[in-house]
């Protein structure tokens, strides 16, 4: 009854207009609900129903593969194109994904990096442990070049898997170029161990593990026990590294690959 007087008296539907937009903003209601129970059809409100998405990894993949194609497009390339091959796709999920993925990182730069110079060892023959769990840290070294070596252990022996080294101040970059070295020359691990302290605790890190589908694990230095291990760990490294010499050589390849090939394991 109270319908029918409304529709009667509201010929032109602003009434049920001002209903509708205040049952959404002060009682939480959908549009579509707030207009079903004013009896006001969607059209007529003016809603627009949200497009629906495609999945993401589709979408994901089709960026992907436009900056595979070309690393120098922008967002705003990426999207017109995909826009046009896929008129449905909707921008805000474009430009979710994008910043989500990070896949701006992977267009060309233009800047150099704060960081001298940056090195990965030889590729040699390294010890095969697939499925094993890797606990990552970083030892920052004395010398003449002060230096920075990012490591990956064995977490069941302690026994030396990877590093890489440079000068200056070790970033995620870094982080992800090791992993994606040690994944090829080591095998793929089951888990990944790290400090929840730079540059560790980087998003971009975190994307690339869980996109690898292996289990991650951040311990947090919060904890006594936890920043303590660490700690002891990259004392450890260091220590075993300038026993190689790596400190003083000119040619730091060499000391690192002995430290890596070698009998000593850190447990």
């Amino acid at each position: 009854m109270l319908l029918k007087a409304l529709t009667q008296a509201d010929a032109s539907g602003a009434m049920k207009k001002k209903l509708v937009q205040i049952l959404v903003k002060r009682f939480t209601l959908t549009v579509a609900a707030a207009c079903e129970l004013v009896a006001l059809d969607e059209e007529a409100y003016g809603y627009r129903p949200r497009k629906p998405e495609e999945e993401d990894r589709i979408v994901y993949d089709e960026i992907t593969r436009l900056l595979e194609e070309d690393k120098t497009r922008t967002f705003e390339q990426c999207c017109k194109m995909l826009q046009t091959i896929h008129p449905g796709w909707p921008r805000k999920q474009i430009k979710r994904l994008w910043g989500e993925k990070k896949l701006y990182l992977q267009r060309a730069r233009t800047r150099k990096r704060a960081t001298a110079i940056i090195h990965h060892t030889p590729t040699v023959e390294r010890v095969q442990r697939p499925g094993a769990s890797w606990r990552l840290g970083c030892s920052m070294l004395p010398g003449n070049d002060p230096s920075w070596v990012l490591f990956m252990i064995d977490e069941a022996d302690g026994m030396p898997l990877n590093a890489t080294y440079g000068q200056g101040i070790p970033g995620s970059e870094d982080v992800i170029n090791l992993l994606i070295n040690a994944t090829a020359e080591n095998g793929a691990p089951r888990k990944i161990i790290l400090a929840g302290k730079p540059p560790f605790n980087a998003r971009e890190i975190t994307v690339w593990v869980w996109e690898q589908k292996i289990a991650l694990q951040t311990l947090s230095m919060g904890k006594p026990e936890n920043d303590a291990a660490f700690t002891a760990l990259e004392a450890k490294v260091s220590h075993a590294l300038e026993a190689t010499g790596f400190t003083t050589a000119s040619s730091k390849e060499e000391p690192l690959n002995a430290w890596l090939t070698g009998t000593m394991a850190m447990a």
